[in-house]
């Protein structure tokens, strides 16, 4: 007995089904806008700590009473000195909360009347940081900081004293990879203990967290 093909088994023999290519779309305008992006836009700055510690020494300058009767020397020693920056960075902007602790010691000598002494210094501080890390993610990273803090002056001689004063500076981050780097820094400051005013010029190594 023979039986016919059913049509449908013909219709598949006799017309394959054609291939279609894929179809391209046109890309999206905001993949276009991420494409044409900076790459640190897309893939983050190398710089990019939540606190940094900074440890470094300070040429002191400064000038305060010595309550000698005559004519008197100042040989300031270095300061050492220890910063902790609380950092929150929106896009190239980043300000922190910084928190110090400074100790500085100076010889007083008497060039007439009077004995010379020495006095040793500690300040503790706290305030405010502006950092700039830049569009194209430099290796430097300029700062500005302004601030308060409390001295205490103890004296082997009549220069016993405390006071509150303010600081202003700046400074430079040259970053080396990620996670450290060389600082020079300059501050300016005034404070009630003994009338002092004073210049630190200061190089730190900064270790980012």
């Amino acid at each position: 007995m023979f039986f016919a093909p059913a049509p449908l088994f013909l219709s598949l023999a006799s017309s394959p089904a054609p291939i279609l290519a894929p179809s391209i779309e046109p890309a999206s305008l905001a993949a276009r806008i991420a494409a044409a992006a900076p790459q640190e836009r897309r893939y983050g700055y190398a710089w990019n700590p939540s606190w940094v510690l900074c440890i470094g020494a300070y040429q002191s300058e400064s000038d305060f009473d010595t309550f000698l009767a005559g004519p008197s020397s100042v040989d300031q020693d270095l300061a050492y000195a220890a910063d902790v920056v609380i950092y929150n960075w929106e896009g190239e902007r980043g300000m922190g909360l910084e928190f110090g602790l400074a100790r500085t010691t100076a010889t007083v000598s008497s060039t007439g009347v009077g004995t010379g002494y020495d006095v040793e210094s500690y300040r503790v501080s706290a305030g405010l940081r502006i950092a700039d890390r830049g569009s194209d993610d430099p290796i430097w990273i300029p700062y500005a900081r302004v601030g308060v803090n409390y001295k205490r002056d103890d004296s082997s001689g009549p220069g016993d004293a405390d006071g509150f004063g303010w600081y202003a500076g700046g400074g430079v981050d040259f970053r080396i990879g990620s996670n450290f780097a060389l600082t020079p820094s300059l501050i300016y400051g005034e404070n009630q203990a003994n009338n002092t005013t004073e210049w630190l010029f200061g190089l730190l190594g900064t270790f980012a967290f």
